[in-house]
């Protein structure tokens, strides 16, 4: 059958709804319009895989955009890759026997082949069709290029974006855990120099577990090690040692509260966050503040999220200006708890010590 005879008896299956009178010339014009009109390309194959119609955008996306529809006649085997057309010609026959729509999107991408000989991503539709008791396939072919093209941009954005929050984490963890462990210790060891040698030798102990723990953390960080989450530290405990350390590298008074339903435990990352702020709020008591004593209050509440409060009895500052100030310190605890969709606030005047509050969320 042709593809002239293709279109006369489809057109004489469907003029019921055209208005009395119209001409079946009229309705065959109209059906090529409105085929050809079609923004993806539409080819109709016979029962052995021979086209016997394609539009003009299938013409155009394969590369046979000639007056005479130059891909009727053809095998639609002819517009695959070699190295896929037996393939294709074995699901062709299962097609046949048991014939079914398939709508676009339905997951089956191939590569059509051009007549210049260019592979390009095509996604398909099938719909079988009988004219005269003779079985036809309705193929919708949409060129996937420009699609691909965008998924890789996307994908690429995608990854920088990753790799730039990525450095910024490692960068706040270098800053609020290793690089204040190492102030700590430095700040021990310069206190202990004239310390008698009972003192030097204490002090220089703790100075050498302190930087052996802060060696462990770098490693940590580079290679971005994760603890068993089968067998957890407890954040209460985790935050005593930090607090103990501390105290004892700065010389100062910490004390720690820790209230609320810790059945709830945070998740390890939200875990990880709230050392991290500990140890940096007490660092900047003691550096900016020169801060003697810093309390420490967390409460933990699955209803309610996680509050914590970092009190100290130093110089203080004015808020608005140390958090436009250059530097990490503060802005990595505001930073820090936009990750978890949580707020951080100061409260400080000069003269009267500061108080860090950090709230995030329940998860």
């Amino acid at each position: 059958m042709t593809e002239s005879s293709v279109e006369s008896s489809v057109d004489d299956s469907s003029v019921g709804d055209a208005p009395a009178g119209a001409a079946s010339g009229a309705a065959s014009d109209l059906y090529r319009l409105v085929v050809d009109a079609a923004p993806d390309g539409v080819i109709v194959t016979g029962a052995d895989g021979t086209i016997v119609l394609a539009n003009r955008r299938a013409r155009g996306l394969f590369g046979y955009d000639t007056a005479d529809g130059g891909l009727v006649g053809r095998s639609i085997d002819d517009l695959l890759p070699e190295s896929l057309r037996g393939v294709h010609a074995r699901h062709r026959g299962r097609y046949a026997r048991h014939p079914r729509a398939r709508d676009m999107g339905s997951g089956l991408e191939l590569l059509g082949l051009t007549a210049d000989g260019r592979e390009i991503p095509v996604e398909v539709s099938l719909s079988p069709v009988a004219v005269d008791d003779d079985p036809y396939v309705v193929a919708t072919v949409r060129d996937l290029t420009e699609r691909r093209a965008a998924q890789a941009a996307l994908d690429a954005t995608r990854d920088r974006l990753a790799l730039t929050a990525e450095r910024e984490r490692i960068g706040r963890d270098l800053h609020d855990s290793v690089i204040q462990r190492l102030y700590g210790a430095g700040l021990a060891m310069q206190a202990a120099i004239a310390a008698d040698p009972e003192r030097l030798r204490a002090a220089v102990g703790r100075a050498v577990d302190e930087i052996d723990d802060t060696i462990a953390e770098i490693r940590t960080v580079i290679h971005d090690l994760r603890r068993d989450v089968g067998e957890p530290d407890r954040l209460a405990d985790r935050l005593q040692q930090v607090v103990d350390a501390q105290a004892a590298a700065l010389g100062i008074d910490v004390q720690l509260h820790v209230v609320g339903r810790l059945a709830s435990r945070p998740s390890e990352p939200v875990a990880d966050a709230v050392v991290a702020v500990v140890r940096e709020g007490i660092a900047n008591a003691h550096r900016h503040g020169r801060a003697t004593h810093v309390t420490v209050d967390l409460e933990i509440d699955g209803d309610d999220g996680i509050r914590l409060a970092v009190w100290d009895d130093g110089a203080g500052f004015e808020p608005d200006v140390a958090l436009d100030a250059p530097g990490y310190g503060l802005k990595n605890l505001r930073a820090r708890a936009a990750e978890f969709d949580g707020t951080f606030e100061v409260q400080s005047e000069p003269g009267a010590g500061a108080t860090l509050i950090w709230k995030i969320p329940p998860a």
